[in-house]
């Protein structure tokens, strides 16, 4: 019974956990003119990044096989992969709008050094984790186990591409 009420607590921080990344994601989608006037909290970014470590927090729980370890790694390198996008999301926030810095910040921003394991990358192994740990759920409910692995898909791709409303 207490591992019963420890996994149902940590689906319930789970889903609190996304559905944090979710909200921050729509505030996101309102674009930059609203995220600009959130002042003095950029809550678009606070709320991704408590999303992205809760998820990795609270997917300890899950996946004791195999497959469910190489998830969590995942997990936990797409939260730092999310942590530093928005770090630079809050650096760009708070620095004012120059010309010059502009580029220099285009510069950083195209680097595959930055972009690569911070925009790309890491952003999509935390989705894919999470997917992961949906296979091994499966054999417990086809259902619930199918509708996580296409609502992780769809926030993955809604992610990466900036695509509104996905």
């Amino acid at each position: 019974m207490e591992q019963f009420t420890r996994t149902r607590n940590s689906v319930l921080f789970l889903a609190v956990s996304l559905a944090a990344m979710g909200v921050g994601q729509l505030l996101l989608s309102f674009g930059r003119d609203f995220i600009n006037a959130q002042q003095p909290i950029d809550w678009a970014h606070w709320l991704i990044l408590i999303g992205a470590v809760g998820g990795a927090i609270s997917i300890s729980e899950f996946g004791h096989g195999r497959l469910g370890r190489i998830a969590r790694s995942l997990v936990v390198i797409g939260a730092v992969g999310f942590g530093g996008m928005v770090a630079i999301d809050l650096l760009l926030w708070t620095l004012p709008a120059e010309p010059v810095l502009d580029d220099a910040l285009s510069a950083a921003l195209d680097a595959p050094q930055v972009a690569v394991p911070f925009l790309w990358v890491g952003p999509a192994l935390f989705f894919i984790g999470l997917a992961l740990v949906a296979v091994e759920w499966l054999r417990l409910s086809v259902w619930a186990a199918g509708m996580f692995i296409v609502g992780t898909v769809l926030s993955g791709v809604g992610a990466a591409t900036g695509v509104d409303g996905i």
